[in-house]
């Protein structure tokens, strides 16, 4: 058992005893201890190649690098990457490292005066050749300038890498120029040389194990000119530079501390009263961005130094060490991210990271006699008390440290549900069973207050007037009347029956805000209750806690409904979606940053209502127990938060809450197809094929890199950014031929996004039939076709004419005998002679046609293709374009005039087959209406149906009608000027005669450019050659109207046209009703 417990059992034996026998007094017995810090361990486990670290340094990347005794590790805040000497190092042991961001890269030392480069642009590693040769000493310390790099070694001077900046690049250890120069150390210096600094050209500050010294650089030598008298006999191993505008170096020394260098002949020791420090062996310094320093030991732990910059007076100071969350007191080296963490490495244990200074924790292990806070009162600006589920307890600010002591002996083993001091400086005590208490700290009195029926008392405040207000677990609501000296129950009430109620709160307009479980939202004022249920937005809203901010705004925390901001401008409302960690609020508190604080069982929520950034705060924030009690919130007179929870309690300092600005650097991690890990080439182009792609990426980020969310587009296929989430990889598929980017963003824990987006160009190859001479070549084979199906044809025709002759001239001679079958032999001969006649009739429509519709868009594709063969470097990008949108839209025309030319010439020959079925007519209007849709968009005309019965079925051949409505609406499209309308509908025309069919009127209307009289009625002849142009001069050959007579004929229908020139055109076709068979 150790001695805590010891001193736990010894209390609650003795005072156990007390409680019964005794009045009530003070228990004064301690404990002091530092807070607990949150902090992340990174060792072998985490992919470190060794848990001894050497040294740290971020290059520009942001990627950290970490020096081991058993090789370099490069971390990007998710993955530890190794590196040995497999990888190229000189040696595994690494003494210490320095990045370099002139050169893109990271320089290593080693044992025997091996150095090390690693080149990020190759992401390889080559040893240095110095004319250093055969050292003995390993290299202490790296120094980066532009044009060259200082290593120091043990004992043996000095030796510089120099470049070639003219001529240098990054591409290989080949085209890395440089020189190495060797600067010994002069004979009569036997000094162990540890760390040094650069203080001009030729100068140096060397600290070493017999002091500090002034060295430089003559005859090719590493001279000692100079010992600082100050240190004489003092070893030294650290010197860092100071910042903050300040001038000199910080002195690190083995057991004397450190000291202030300001120059050769002023030297002082640095907080020399304090005892704590002023002794200790100093491994590492480090002043971070707000001006504190941080101080590695040999083996004390940490310290976190916060002085005055004018005189350096001590203001705090902090000791980290096992006890309080430290795995070693072994400090090797210190160093502050871009991020501004905090990284410390130790001597066996790995590497730490310090996670941020905004919280303090307090739990068993720092005297917390129980974890489990659940109410908090502020007495003064040193002493908080805390209501726990056994007894009260201060807490103490003394000094640095933080002092616990049980607070009321007579209330052990009582569970303190609510605290609150009234004017008079009076405590007002609600426990859970034992009812309510007053406990006067001037004369030590506690009173039990018996005019509260209930045992359980959750809640306690008080009104502007002095009156105490008491919310209890079954009793409703009570109030202690200051100016009668009495108790008065005010809930419930023979009309509202509220009996439970968990938390009460007062605002700055004196409202007594109610929350109950069994109740919705209400307030007591002016001896009234009044109820927001009658607000939609409080409409079944169930109150847990409140808080008002600065600007006056009430906070609402509700049993699942998230939370309510409650002003004069109306009311915001707050959820899961807006980023808070739970719906159900435990405690709602506003800090003095203008943040809203939320407690759940889920974790702490900070809100900044300003901007709608919501921040979750778990245990891997470095927070222990985020489960929070109802109402255990108190703020301090610094304007911190102090929050119980089922765990500990956990003190909010809010100057150390620092907005992370540094934006986050997200990088493409990974890029598969089908499976299969790809390089990221550049300009790649895939061919043509339905592929699976997934990208991966991530941030180079330390903080919080698992609060880390993106966004990401791909270009070319996606409109907009992809929703706001954590996922790390997205997936593709289903691309077509195209140009592609995969772009992607990202943002930090505090919302800060990335200017520049990570980003990957790739292409997607057009297949073969899509391109524009594969389809020329078809459209080519297709004419050729069809002009040998029709000669075909036409000669199988006059074969049979021939034939037909011949039969005639037999039969002649056989009528004199047989006049009937002469008879019969004249008729056939007619009709073939009329077939024939036909047959020509039609083969010269049709070549006429194809003379002069179909050879001039092909004269014209041909003098196109002739020009771009013979002058193709001649014509700009644009140009080109234009050429191929001309022949693009001239082959349009010649298949429109193809498609028209079969159907024409398949019903003339009569090889059209008609099947006559019940069709519903407006799924065949929606489904060409849907077909031309495009092309009324393209002419910004309004394709609309008129208001058809859904039920009316006609009797006709599905392929015919659709033709039918897609040339007359096709037309209707062409023939109408820009933003016109074309309409079309469908009705039944009644019959006089009850036997008849009904018959079906299906009309397309157009606000087109309308025809003459005399075009209309030629417009159906077979003869007569009406061709016109559309608005948009598309070309039409009229053959398709020809062809719709013929089928809505075959369809036993009518067609017919009326139109105005420049008003419009109506056509309008018949078909008989359809049935369908029972």
């Amino acid at each position: 058992m150790n001695s805590f417990d010891s001193c736990a059992k010894y209390y609650y034996m003795k005072h156990s005893i007390l409680y019964i026998f005794l009045l009530p007094l003070l228990f004064f017995t301690q404990y002091s201890f530092s807070q607990s810090i949150g902090l992340r361990h990174y060792d072998v486990d985490e992919g470190l190649p060794q848990g001894d670290i050497y040294g740290m340094a971020q290059d520009k990347n942001g990627f950290l690098w970490v020096a081991t005794g058993n090789g370099l590790a490069r971390f990007d805040g998710h993955d530890m990457q190794p590196f040995t000497q497999s990888d190229g190092l000189a040696d595994n042991f690494i003494t210490t490292l320095a990045t370099d961001s002139i050169r893109n890269g990271a320089w290593l030392g080693h044992p025997q005066g091996l150095l090390s480069y690693h080149d990020r642009q190759t992401d390889s590693i080559w040893v240095v050749t110095s004319l250093a040769q055969n050292l003995l000493s390993r290299i202490q310390q790296i120094y980066i300038e532009e044009e060259q790099i200082w290593a120091l070694t043990e004992r043996e001077g000095v030796f510089k890498v120099s470049f070639n900046n003219e001529n240098q690049t990054n591409e290989s250890q080949k085209n890395f120029n440089y020189q190495t120069s060797y600067f010994p150390l002069v004979s009569t210096h036997t000094e162990r040389c540890n760390v040094f600094e650069k203080l001009s050209s030729n100068e140096f500050l060397v600290g070493t194990d017999s002091g500090l010294f002034v060295a430089s650089l003559k005859d090719e030598k590493f001279i000692f000119t100079q010992q600082i008298k100050a240190l004489k006999g003092i070893q030294i191993h650290s010197i860092t530079r100071k910042k903050q505008a300040q001038i000199g170096f910080w002195i690190g020394t083995k057991d004397n501390g450190i000291y202030n260098f300001f120059s050769n002949n002023n030297v002082k020791k640095a907080f020399s009263s304090r005892t704590e420090i002023a002794n200790q062996y100093i491994t590492s310094i480090l002043e971070d961005k707000r001006g504190k320093l941080w101080i590695g030991t040999k083996n004390n732990g940490l310290f976190r130094v916060e002085s005055t910059k004018k005189d350096e007076k001590v203001v705090s100071i902090e000791h980290y060490t096992p006890k309080n969350g430290l795995p070693s007191s072994a400090i090797s080296c210190i160093l502050q991210d871009y991020e501004g963490s905090i990284w410390i490495g130790t001597g066996n244990n790995g590497l730490v990271q310090m996670l941020n200074e905004m919280f303090e924790i307090y739990t068993y292990t720092h005297g917390l006699a129980s974890e489990n806070i659940l109410s908090t009162l502020r007495l003064d600006e040193n002493i908080l008390l805390l209501g726990t589920e056994q007894n009260i307890i201060s807490l103490t600010k003394q000094g640095d440290s933080t002092v616990f002591k049980p607070y009321l002996n007579a209330l052990h083993q009582t569970t303190v549900r609510t605290l609150f001091k009234d004017y008079l400086g009076k405590i007002w005590i609600g426990t859970e069973k034992k009812g309510l208490f007053t406990y006067d700290p001037a004369t030590n009195f506690l009173k039990s207050i018996r005019d509260v029926p209930d045992k359980t008392i959750n809640k306690i405040t008080a009104d502007d007037n002095g009156n105490i207000w008491i919310a209890t677990n079954s009793w409703g609501l009570f109030k202690y009347i200051k100016s009668e000296n009495r108790f008065t129950q005010i809930l419930p009430t023979k009309t509202v029956q509220l009996n439970r109620i968990q938390n009460i709160y007062k605002d700055r307009q004196n409202r007594i805000w109610i929350a109950s479980s069994d109740y919705t939202l209400s307030y007591w004022k002016d001896d009234k209750l009044t109820v927001l249920d009658a607000i939609s937005e409080f409409s079944q809203v169930k109150a847990t806690c409140f808080a008002e901010d600065a600007e006056n705004t009430l906070w609402i925390g509700s049993e699942g409904s998230g939370i309510f901001a409650y002003s004069e401008s109306g009311i915001e409302k707050y959820t899961t979606a807006n980023g808070l960690a739970s719906n159900y609020s435990y405690f709602i508190a506003a800090d003095r940053n203008y943040n809203i604080w939320i407690g759940s069982r889920k974790g702490i929520t900070r809100l900044r209502p300003k901007d709608d950034l919501a921040k979750i705060y778990h245990q891997s924030d470095g927070l222990i127990g985020t489960e929070a009690n109802r109402s255990a919130v108190e703020k301090d007179f610094n304007g911190d938060l102090w929050f119980g929870t089922t765990r500990g309690l956990i003190h909010y300092i809010g100057q150390n809450d620092h907005i992370n600005l540094v934006r986050p650097k997200v990088v493409l991690s990974g890029f598969r197809i089908f499976g299969d890990e790809q390089n990221f080439e550049e300009n790649l182009v895939l061919p043509y094929n339905d592929y699976s792609l997934r990208f991966d990426f991530k941030t180079i980020t330390f903080r919080y890199p698992d609060k880390v969310k993106f966004k990401y587009r791909l270009k070319g296929f996606d409109k907009n950014w992809s929703e706001i989430m954590t996922q790390n990889f997205a997936y593709y598929s289903h691309l077509e031929d195209g140009n592609y980017s995969f772009e992607v963003l990202a943002t930090n824990d505090d919302g800060i996004w990335a200017k520049i987006p990570a980003i990957y160009s790739f292409k997607i190859a057009t297949p073969i039939w899509k391109k524009s001479w594969f389809l020329t070549i078809c459209t080519l084979i297709g004419f050729i076709v069809l002009v040998g199906y029709v000669r075909l044809r036409t000669n199988s025709l006059e074969k049979k004419r021939r034939d037909l002759e011949l039969e005639v001239t037999k039969q002649t001679n056989k009528l004199k005998i047989q006049n009937k079958e002469l008879a019969l032999t004249n008729s056939l001969l007619k009709e073939s002679e009329n077939e024939l006649s036909q047959s020509n009739s039609i083969k010269d429509r049709m070549f006429s046609i194809i003379s002069h519709d179909l050879r001039a868009p092909l004269a014209t594709l041909q003098n196109f293709l002739k020009m771009f063969i013979s002058y193709r470097n001649a014509f700009t990008d644009e140009e080109i374009g234009k050429i191929t949108k001309d022949i693009n839209k001239s082959l349009g025309n010649v298949g429109d005039l193809l498609e028209n030319l079969l159907q024409w010439s398949r019903a003339q020959m009569g090889h059209l087959e008609t099947q006559l079925e019940p069709l519903l007519i407006t799924d065949h209007i929606q489904k060409n209406i849907e077909l031309l849709l495009p092309t009324a968009k393209n002419k910004k005309i309004n394709l609309q149906v008129s208001e058809i019965e859904d039920n009316i079925l006609v009797e006709a051949d599905a392929n015919l009608l659709n033709f039918i409505l897609r040339n007359l609406i096709g037309n209707a499209i062409k023939f109408t000027d820009i933003g016109g309308t074309v309409t079309v509908g469908a009705m039944f025309i009644t019959s006089n005669d009850k036997n008849a069919h009904k018959t079906i009127h299906i009309w397309v209307r157009d606000t087109g450019m309308g025809m003459s009289d005399e075009v209309a009625k030629k417009i159906f002849i077979t003869d007569q050659h009406v061709t016109t142009r559309g608005t948009a001069n598309e070309k039409g050959t009229g053959l398709g109207l020809m062809v719709c007579k013929e089928f809505v004929e075959k369809q036993n229908g009518k067609i017919w046209v009326e139109s105005i020139e420049k008003q419009g055109t109506t056509f309008t076709f018949s078909m008989k009703e359809g049935k369908i068979k029972e």
